[in-house]
């Protein structure tokens, strides 16, 4: 199993942080330092955990990925989201809030590359946002749409709606749903390249859905930055993030969403 800052990952089964006492050790595993308590599959890749790896300088320095050390940094104050930690209406859990300028930025991590699947989920509440603006995604194309291969992101398909896009030999955009701006959600960008489509669900919904290139050779491996809310995009609170290289399935991503509402008193 792998270790990074004290989370161990288990294939197949819960993220769990290792023991810090032997209270935790003879109590058992891993009901006394669960600290992502249901079941992951192996490709997990990136995990930005609420509370865990977060840098305040002015603002968010940096928000450290606890599988594999990626940071979401940014060195200029103005342009950090601000930390509040302990909110009595998120379970007593932490929130970044970004304002419209303010922006998060990861470098060249979580390709696709030549993997079947790929899927970001998003646990957070959308505020404002503007076409096209990114919420999430790998691209440097934060205020217009995706134009590079491999490129995908979870971005406004309106003032009042959101969409998934995914670059593959052209851009692949999902019809626009509309976002509740009052509550949290989890958004995720789904790219299923066996079964040749883009989804967008919110929590367990498949909201949209789009078809994709039939190709499974092509290694997507474009270079660009992972982003969380590029610039001028608008206004979120955003809670956790996970990658994984897989496609999830609806089963999977329900999952999810039950554990996110639980975790932080939202059901």
């Amino acid at each position: 199993m792998a270790i990074f800052n004290n989370i161990i990952k288990s294939d197949g089964n819960s993220l769990v942080r290792k023991p810090t006492s032997t209270f935790a050790g003879v109590v058992g595993f891993p009901l006394t330092y669960a600290v992502l308590p249901y079941a992951q599959i192996n490709n997990l890749v990136g995990w930005f955990n609420n509370g865990d790896g977060v840098t305040t300088a002015t603002g968010v320095s940096a928000w450290v990925d606890r599988i594999s050390g990626a940071s979401l940094a940014q060195a200029t104050g103005a342009l950090q989201p601000t930390y509040t930690q302990q909110v009595n209406t998120l379970n007593g859990k932490n929130n970044i809030s970004f304002a419209a300028t303010q922006t998060l930025s990861a470098g060249d991590v979580f390709d696709i590359g030549l993997n079947t699947g790929h899927t970001i989920c998003w646990y957070g509440k959308i505020k404002t946002l503007n076409t096209n603006r990114s919420v999430l995604g790998k691209s440097n194309q934060g205020a217009s749409p995706l134009t590079v291969a491999g490129e995908y992101k979870i971005t406004g398909g309106g003032t009042t709606t959101i969409s998934a896009q995914f670059f593959d030999t052209a851009l692949r955009t999902t019809a626009a749903v509309s976002f509740d701006a009052a509550n949290f959600f989890l958004y995720s960008l789904v790219i299923d390249r066996t079964a040749n489509l883009l989804y967008l669900y919110i929590n367990e919904r498949a909201a949209a859905s789009v078809a994709i290139a039939a190709d499974l050779t092509t290694n997507y491996n474009n270079g660009s930055l992972f982003i969380q809310n590029n610039n001028n995009s608008g206004t979120l609170d955003s809670l956790e993030i996970l990658v994984y290289q897989t496609a999830l399935t609806q089963a999977e991503i329900a999952q999810n969403s039950i554990a996110m509402r639980g975790k932080y008193g939202q059901i």
